[in-house]
């Protein structure tokens, strides 16, 4: 598995997920902000939301084992007071979810595992969720199972 390629394909697709854009426009009114980098010690603040984000947390491959893994970091972060806001963050994941299952579908990696942690009260009125995905690849045989 090629995770640099991965990442950049990964990137591009939410990025250019039209839905994702919908969504946005149609519960606050603005566009969507994929950030290139997030830095935890400075994140942007409640203008740049909805924002999200994605970084490349790992990697798993080698000769004994029958799949490779890649595994990244999403993040989700909204600006919302309303009642409805833990729901909107939840609907604004399952999107980033898609554009990225989109993406792979019909290639050789699929997304395997989400794992996902919601915050809804530390940065109030600023909510966010961080979902740790597993994308796995079965080797091939021939191939070079470090890449």
């Amino acid at each position: 598995m090629d995770v640099a390629a991965l990442n950049t394909s990964l990137r591009a697709a939410i990025a250019a997920y039209a839905p994702i854009n919908v969504w946005a426009n149609d519960t606050y009114s603005k566009d969507h902000t994929f950030l290139d980098r997030l830095d935890s010690r400075d994140t942007p603040g409640e203008p740049t939301c909805p924002y999200s984000a994605l970084v490349l947390t790992g990697k798993q491959a080698g000769q004994d084992l029958r799949t490779n893994y890649g595994m990244f970091e999403v993040y989700a972060v909204i600006t919302d007071a309303t009642a409805s806001g833990l729901a909107n963050l939840e609907e604004y994941r399952q999107l980033l979810e898609d554009a990225m299952v989109a993406d792979v579908n019909g290639g050789n990696i699929r997304l395997s595992v989400v794992d996902t942690e919601y915050d809804d009260q530390s940065s109030y009125p600023m909510i966010w969720c961080s979902s740790k995905l597993r994308f796995i690849e079965e080797s091939t045989i021939g191939a070079n199972p470090l890449k």
